[in-house]
């Protein structure tokens, strides 16, 4: 999917900088679809931070395949022997597995959120007489969601002073 380029002065511009009447970046069709995807895909990447921090229980575990398996990029041969060895020790095996949940739920909320916006703000857009984006604002969970994509996208620090409020127009 190609994003048109959106000015802050929230018109919508071609490759040219010509005015286009604004139309949606994203279907509604394809803004399901993305959450089916992702949807899948967390729980894809639940089971594996399970297989990664299990070592007893899945055959093989993470650390004896990574010991084997070796990458090719742009023809070079790429070890896991780093990972496998930092596998072995339950403490840092812990901490890759949790590094690597932290950027998983960094991808799994910061964009859906960001597109459901985006389609919110396009709708509205294309229908004047629509307010979907503050009818969104405006849901109870709204909030946290946008607090929690906050922390996400920022290291998971919250600093509540600057936050801007989250049920008006920003």
């Amino acid at each position: 999917m190609q994003r048109e380029e959106v000015k802050y002065s929230g018109r919508r511009t071609d490759q040219n900088n010509q005015p286009q009447q604004p139309n949606m970046r994203f279907s509604k069709t394809e803004i399901i679809q993305t959450f089916d995807r992702e949807d899948r895909s967390y729980r894809l990447g639940m089971m594996c931070t399970h297989w990664i921090r299990d070592v007893e229980r899945y055959a093989p575990s993470a650390a004896g395949l990574a010991a084997t398996l070796n990458m090719v990029v742009n023809d070079r041969l790429i070890s896991n022997a780093d990972l496998a060895t930092l596998l072995q020790d339950p403490h840092k095996r812990e901490l890759l597995s949790s590094e690597f949940l932290l950027t998983y739920l960094h991808t799994m909320i910061r964009a859906p959120f960001e597109l459901l916006s985006d389609y919110c703000e396009d709708f509205d857009q294309i229908t004047p007489s629509s307010s979907l984006l503050s009818q969104l604002k405006a849901q109870p969970w709204y909030a946290v969601a946008y607090i929690v994509r906050n922390a996400v996208s920022h290291n998971f620090r919250i600093e509540l002073g600057k936050m801007r409020p989250c049920r008006s127009n920003p």
